[in-house]
């Protein structure tokens, strides 16, 4: 006999089920079926792209800085990170250089790597994004649907729930790392372009008046912030 409480478990996993993952990601359990097991929540669409996802932030810390360059998108979500490169108060960073024909190929190298630099930090910024988003979204279906189908459910998965946290420790230490490396190749590329300011327009306070100070704004503005 199905009591009126069976009946409200039910209904509230197919609600959850359909409700995290919007559009033609979800995949929805007929409220007919009996209660879900975990195996039957690893089997969704959700939790299939979830360990897609998980294989790919394992390879941004396994396989470095050539994965990093050509990254593919986590999820189909990711089209919602646009770039932005020119931050909101970013400082200015005036160059005699850059409209000067005798200074050009001292300051073609170092401008050009500035802004390949550029383009990588924001890249970092978007994956971080889509990269919390999707871990974030998948443990809020993982709660609720287990909780739903109590029992073993539960336990099972707290273990995969351990597994998805632990991949995000790594993914954070692979961000740190390679935010480091770009604030170091930032200000080498910086100190190229001061260079070509001092020697072509005597002008040996170029970093110290612009340079430095633009580098402490993108310390700030591309540091993870969870």
């Amino acid at each position: 006999m199905i009591t009126r409480r069976s009946h409200s478990r039910i209904a509230l996993f197919a609600f959850v089920i359909g409700a995290v993952w919007t559009g033609t990601h979800a995949q929805v359990l007929p409220s007919a079926v009996p209660k879900p097991e975990l195996k039957d929540l690893l089997k969704t669409d959700t939790f299939s792209k979830l360990k897609d996802g998980l294989g790919k932030i394992k390879d941004i810390y396994t396989k470095g800085d050539d994965y990093y360059k050509d990254l593919d998108p986590l999820s189909p979500d990711d089209d919602q990170y646009k770039p932005d490169y020119d931050l909101p108060g970013s400082p200015e960073l005036p160059s005699m250089c850059k409209s000067s024909g005798e200074c050009a190929d001292c300051f073609k190298e170092p401008y050009e790597g500035l802004q390949n630099t550029r383009f990588r930090f924001d890249k970092l910024r978007r994956l971080n994004r889509v990269t919390k988003t999707m871990l974030r979204d998948a443990i809020s279906f993982g709660d609720a649907a287990a909780s739903t189908a109590g029992g073993p459910a539960m336990l099972a998965w707290d273990s995969e729930k351990t597994k998805i946290r632990a991949s995000e420790v790594g993914f954070n230490q692979a961000y740190d790392a390679k935010y480091q490396e770009l604030l170091a190749t930032l200000k080498n590329n910086l100190l190229g372009i001061a260079a070509c300011e001092e020697k072509f327009f005597h002008n040996p306070s170029w970093y110290e008046r612009f340079g430095f100070i633009y580098q402490n704004f993108m310390a700030e503005a591309y540091r993870r912030p969870d």
